[in-house]
């Protein structure tokens, strides 16, 4: 006996925007014709393997978007996809920097757009922030509150052996309650009129007793795995408490690939705003579910390369909301630090000014596409006043930290020189730059 599965088959229109799997589905036992015969499906099936491939990445083969499938859209709940923008630089020949962006994939036309959420979500953004939020997570007090929930206090030896007696001795009456039922059940007087009546409900009552049977039996084994680790004085959460306070060093030296398995080991998935906040946030909640493994060394090969269902998951939701807004996230344009420069000090500052301060302490600019060949132009040093009011801003988006300090200018107008002629500016020595 075969099952077919039998639907109509759409209009062109209703076949362009199906999106996800077909609703209308009509299972029918029995042997049926073969609408195509065997011999030509073979030859299809022959020639896709043959045809069939991988595209290959042409634009950075080796970037990989780490957050994607994890990330859902606000409107629909699906998981956001990897999505890019590349524009031809038409002053200077070829392209700009790709920029990376993590969007819905039923906004798409060729998905049949089901979903009209079109905001979109960049890449190096996220990301950053996800990592700064996972790498401080350890001294969290929602994770710390996770990990003792997950053992309940009871750290042991003897704890763990009374919480073992005490279910040993629920499987034991558990036992007896089914023998009783099934000698119950044999009993029944099969000319009765209630005895199917009364069959269906000790069988009922039967298979609760294997439910919780099967669930008690569970729950020794999990104990004994604690009573052993208890024994030898170890925890495995402790493992998982290790590789968060590492994780900087940990995840600098992985892999793109490394990278994104890790964060699908213990990332279940990641809620966003629609909109960015007003103060920069885009990270509204992560769920995250801990693999813990008894006996077993967590550490984040064996995240990795474990095969199977852990022994047990460490749950919880973190509201972003209860921690600072990321570095990332408070990061500010050029606009945003002129008006924030304008509001507090009544000063107006340029982007050339900003592009020196921020370049002075470190802080990266990115790449100048349209930089001239050759600039006679002389560029002006921003002055003490201004470059303080800068780092007030920079300090108040955290792209600075608050206990950095001025430093004076000494040196400071030769080494801007030697940059600007780097870049191809004209310097006036009788004027400066």
């Amino acid at each position: 006996m075969q099952k077919y599965l039998i639907r109509s088959l759409p209009t062109l229109c209703e076949a362009s925007h199906k999106v996800g799997k077909p609703k209308d589905i009509v299972e029918v036992d029995g042997i049926h014709e073969a609408i195509i015969p065997e011999d030509l499906w073979q030859q299809v099936r022959a020639k896709r393997e043959a045809t069939s491939a991988n595209n290959e990445k042409v634009d950075e083969p080796e970037h990989v978007s780490l957050l994607s499938g994890l990330i859902k859209c606000p409107a629909c709940g699906n998981g956001l996809i990897a999505s890019k923008s590349k524009h031809v630089n038409k002053n200077r020949g070829g392209h700009y920097k790709t920029i990376h962006y993590y969007s819905c994939r039923y906004y798409r036309k060729s998905a049949g757009r089901a979903c009209n959420f079109k905001h979109t979500y960049n890449q190096a953004k996220i990301d950053s922030a996800v990592y700064e939020i996972v790498s401080n997570l350890g001294t969290h007090p929602a994770f710390e509150e996770a990990m003792a929930k997950a053992y309940g206090g009871e750290e042991s030896v003897e704890a763990y052996e009374k919480r073992m007696k005490a279910i040993r001795k629920d499987l034991y009456h558990q036992e007896h309650e089914k023998n009783w039922l099934g000698e119950e059940l044999d009993n029944l007087d099969v000319l009765s009129d209630a005895y199917d009546s009364d069959y269906e409900r000790i069988q009922d009552e039967i298979d609760d007793i294997y439910d919780r049977i099967e669930s008690l039996e569970l729950s020794l084994k999990k104990l004994k795995k604690k009573y052993k680790e208890a024994q030898k004085g170890i925890r495995s959460v402790d493992g998982i408490r290790t590789i968060l306070q590492n994780f900087s060093k940990f995840f600098e030296k992985m892999t793109c690939e490394e990278q994104r398995e890790l964060y699908r080991q213990f990332i279940e998935w990641i809620e966003v705003y629609p909109e960015e906040q007003e103060d920069g946030r885009v990270l509204k909640n992560i769920w995250f579910r801990f693999p813990v493994r008894y006996g077993e060394s967590n550490t984040i090969e064996t995240w990795i390369r474990a095969e199977g269902k852990p022994d047990e998951e460490i749950a919880f939701v973190f509201d972003c909301s209860e921690v600072q807004v990321t570095v990332a996230e408070a990061k500010a344009t050029y606009a945003e630090i002129r008006a924030y420069v304008l509001e507090h000090t009544g000063m107006k500052v340029s982007s050339l000014y900003i592009a020196q301060i921020k370049r002075k302490y470190g802080i990266d600019i990115g790449i100048a596409y349209n930089k001239p060949e050759k600039n006679k132009n002389r560029v002006p040093i921003c002055p003490k006043e201004k470059e303080l009011a800068i780092m007030d801003a920079l300090k108040a988006f955290r792209m600075l930290t608050e206990d950095t300090e001025y430093m004076e200018a000494v040196h400071e107008e030769e080494k801007v020189k030697m940059l600007y002629l780097h870049q191809g500016f004209h310097i006036d020595a009788g004027r400066g730059l």
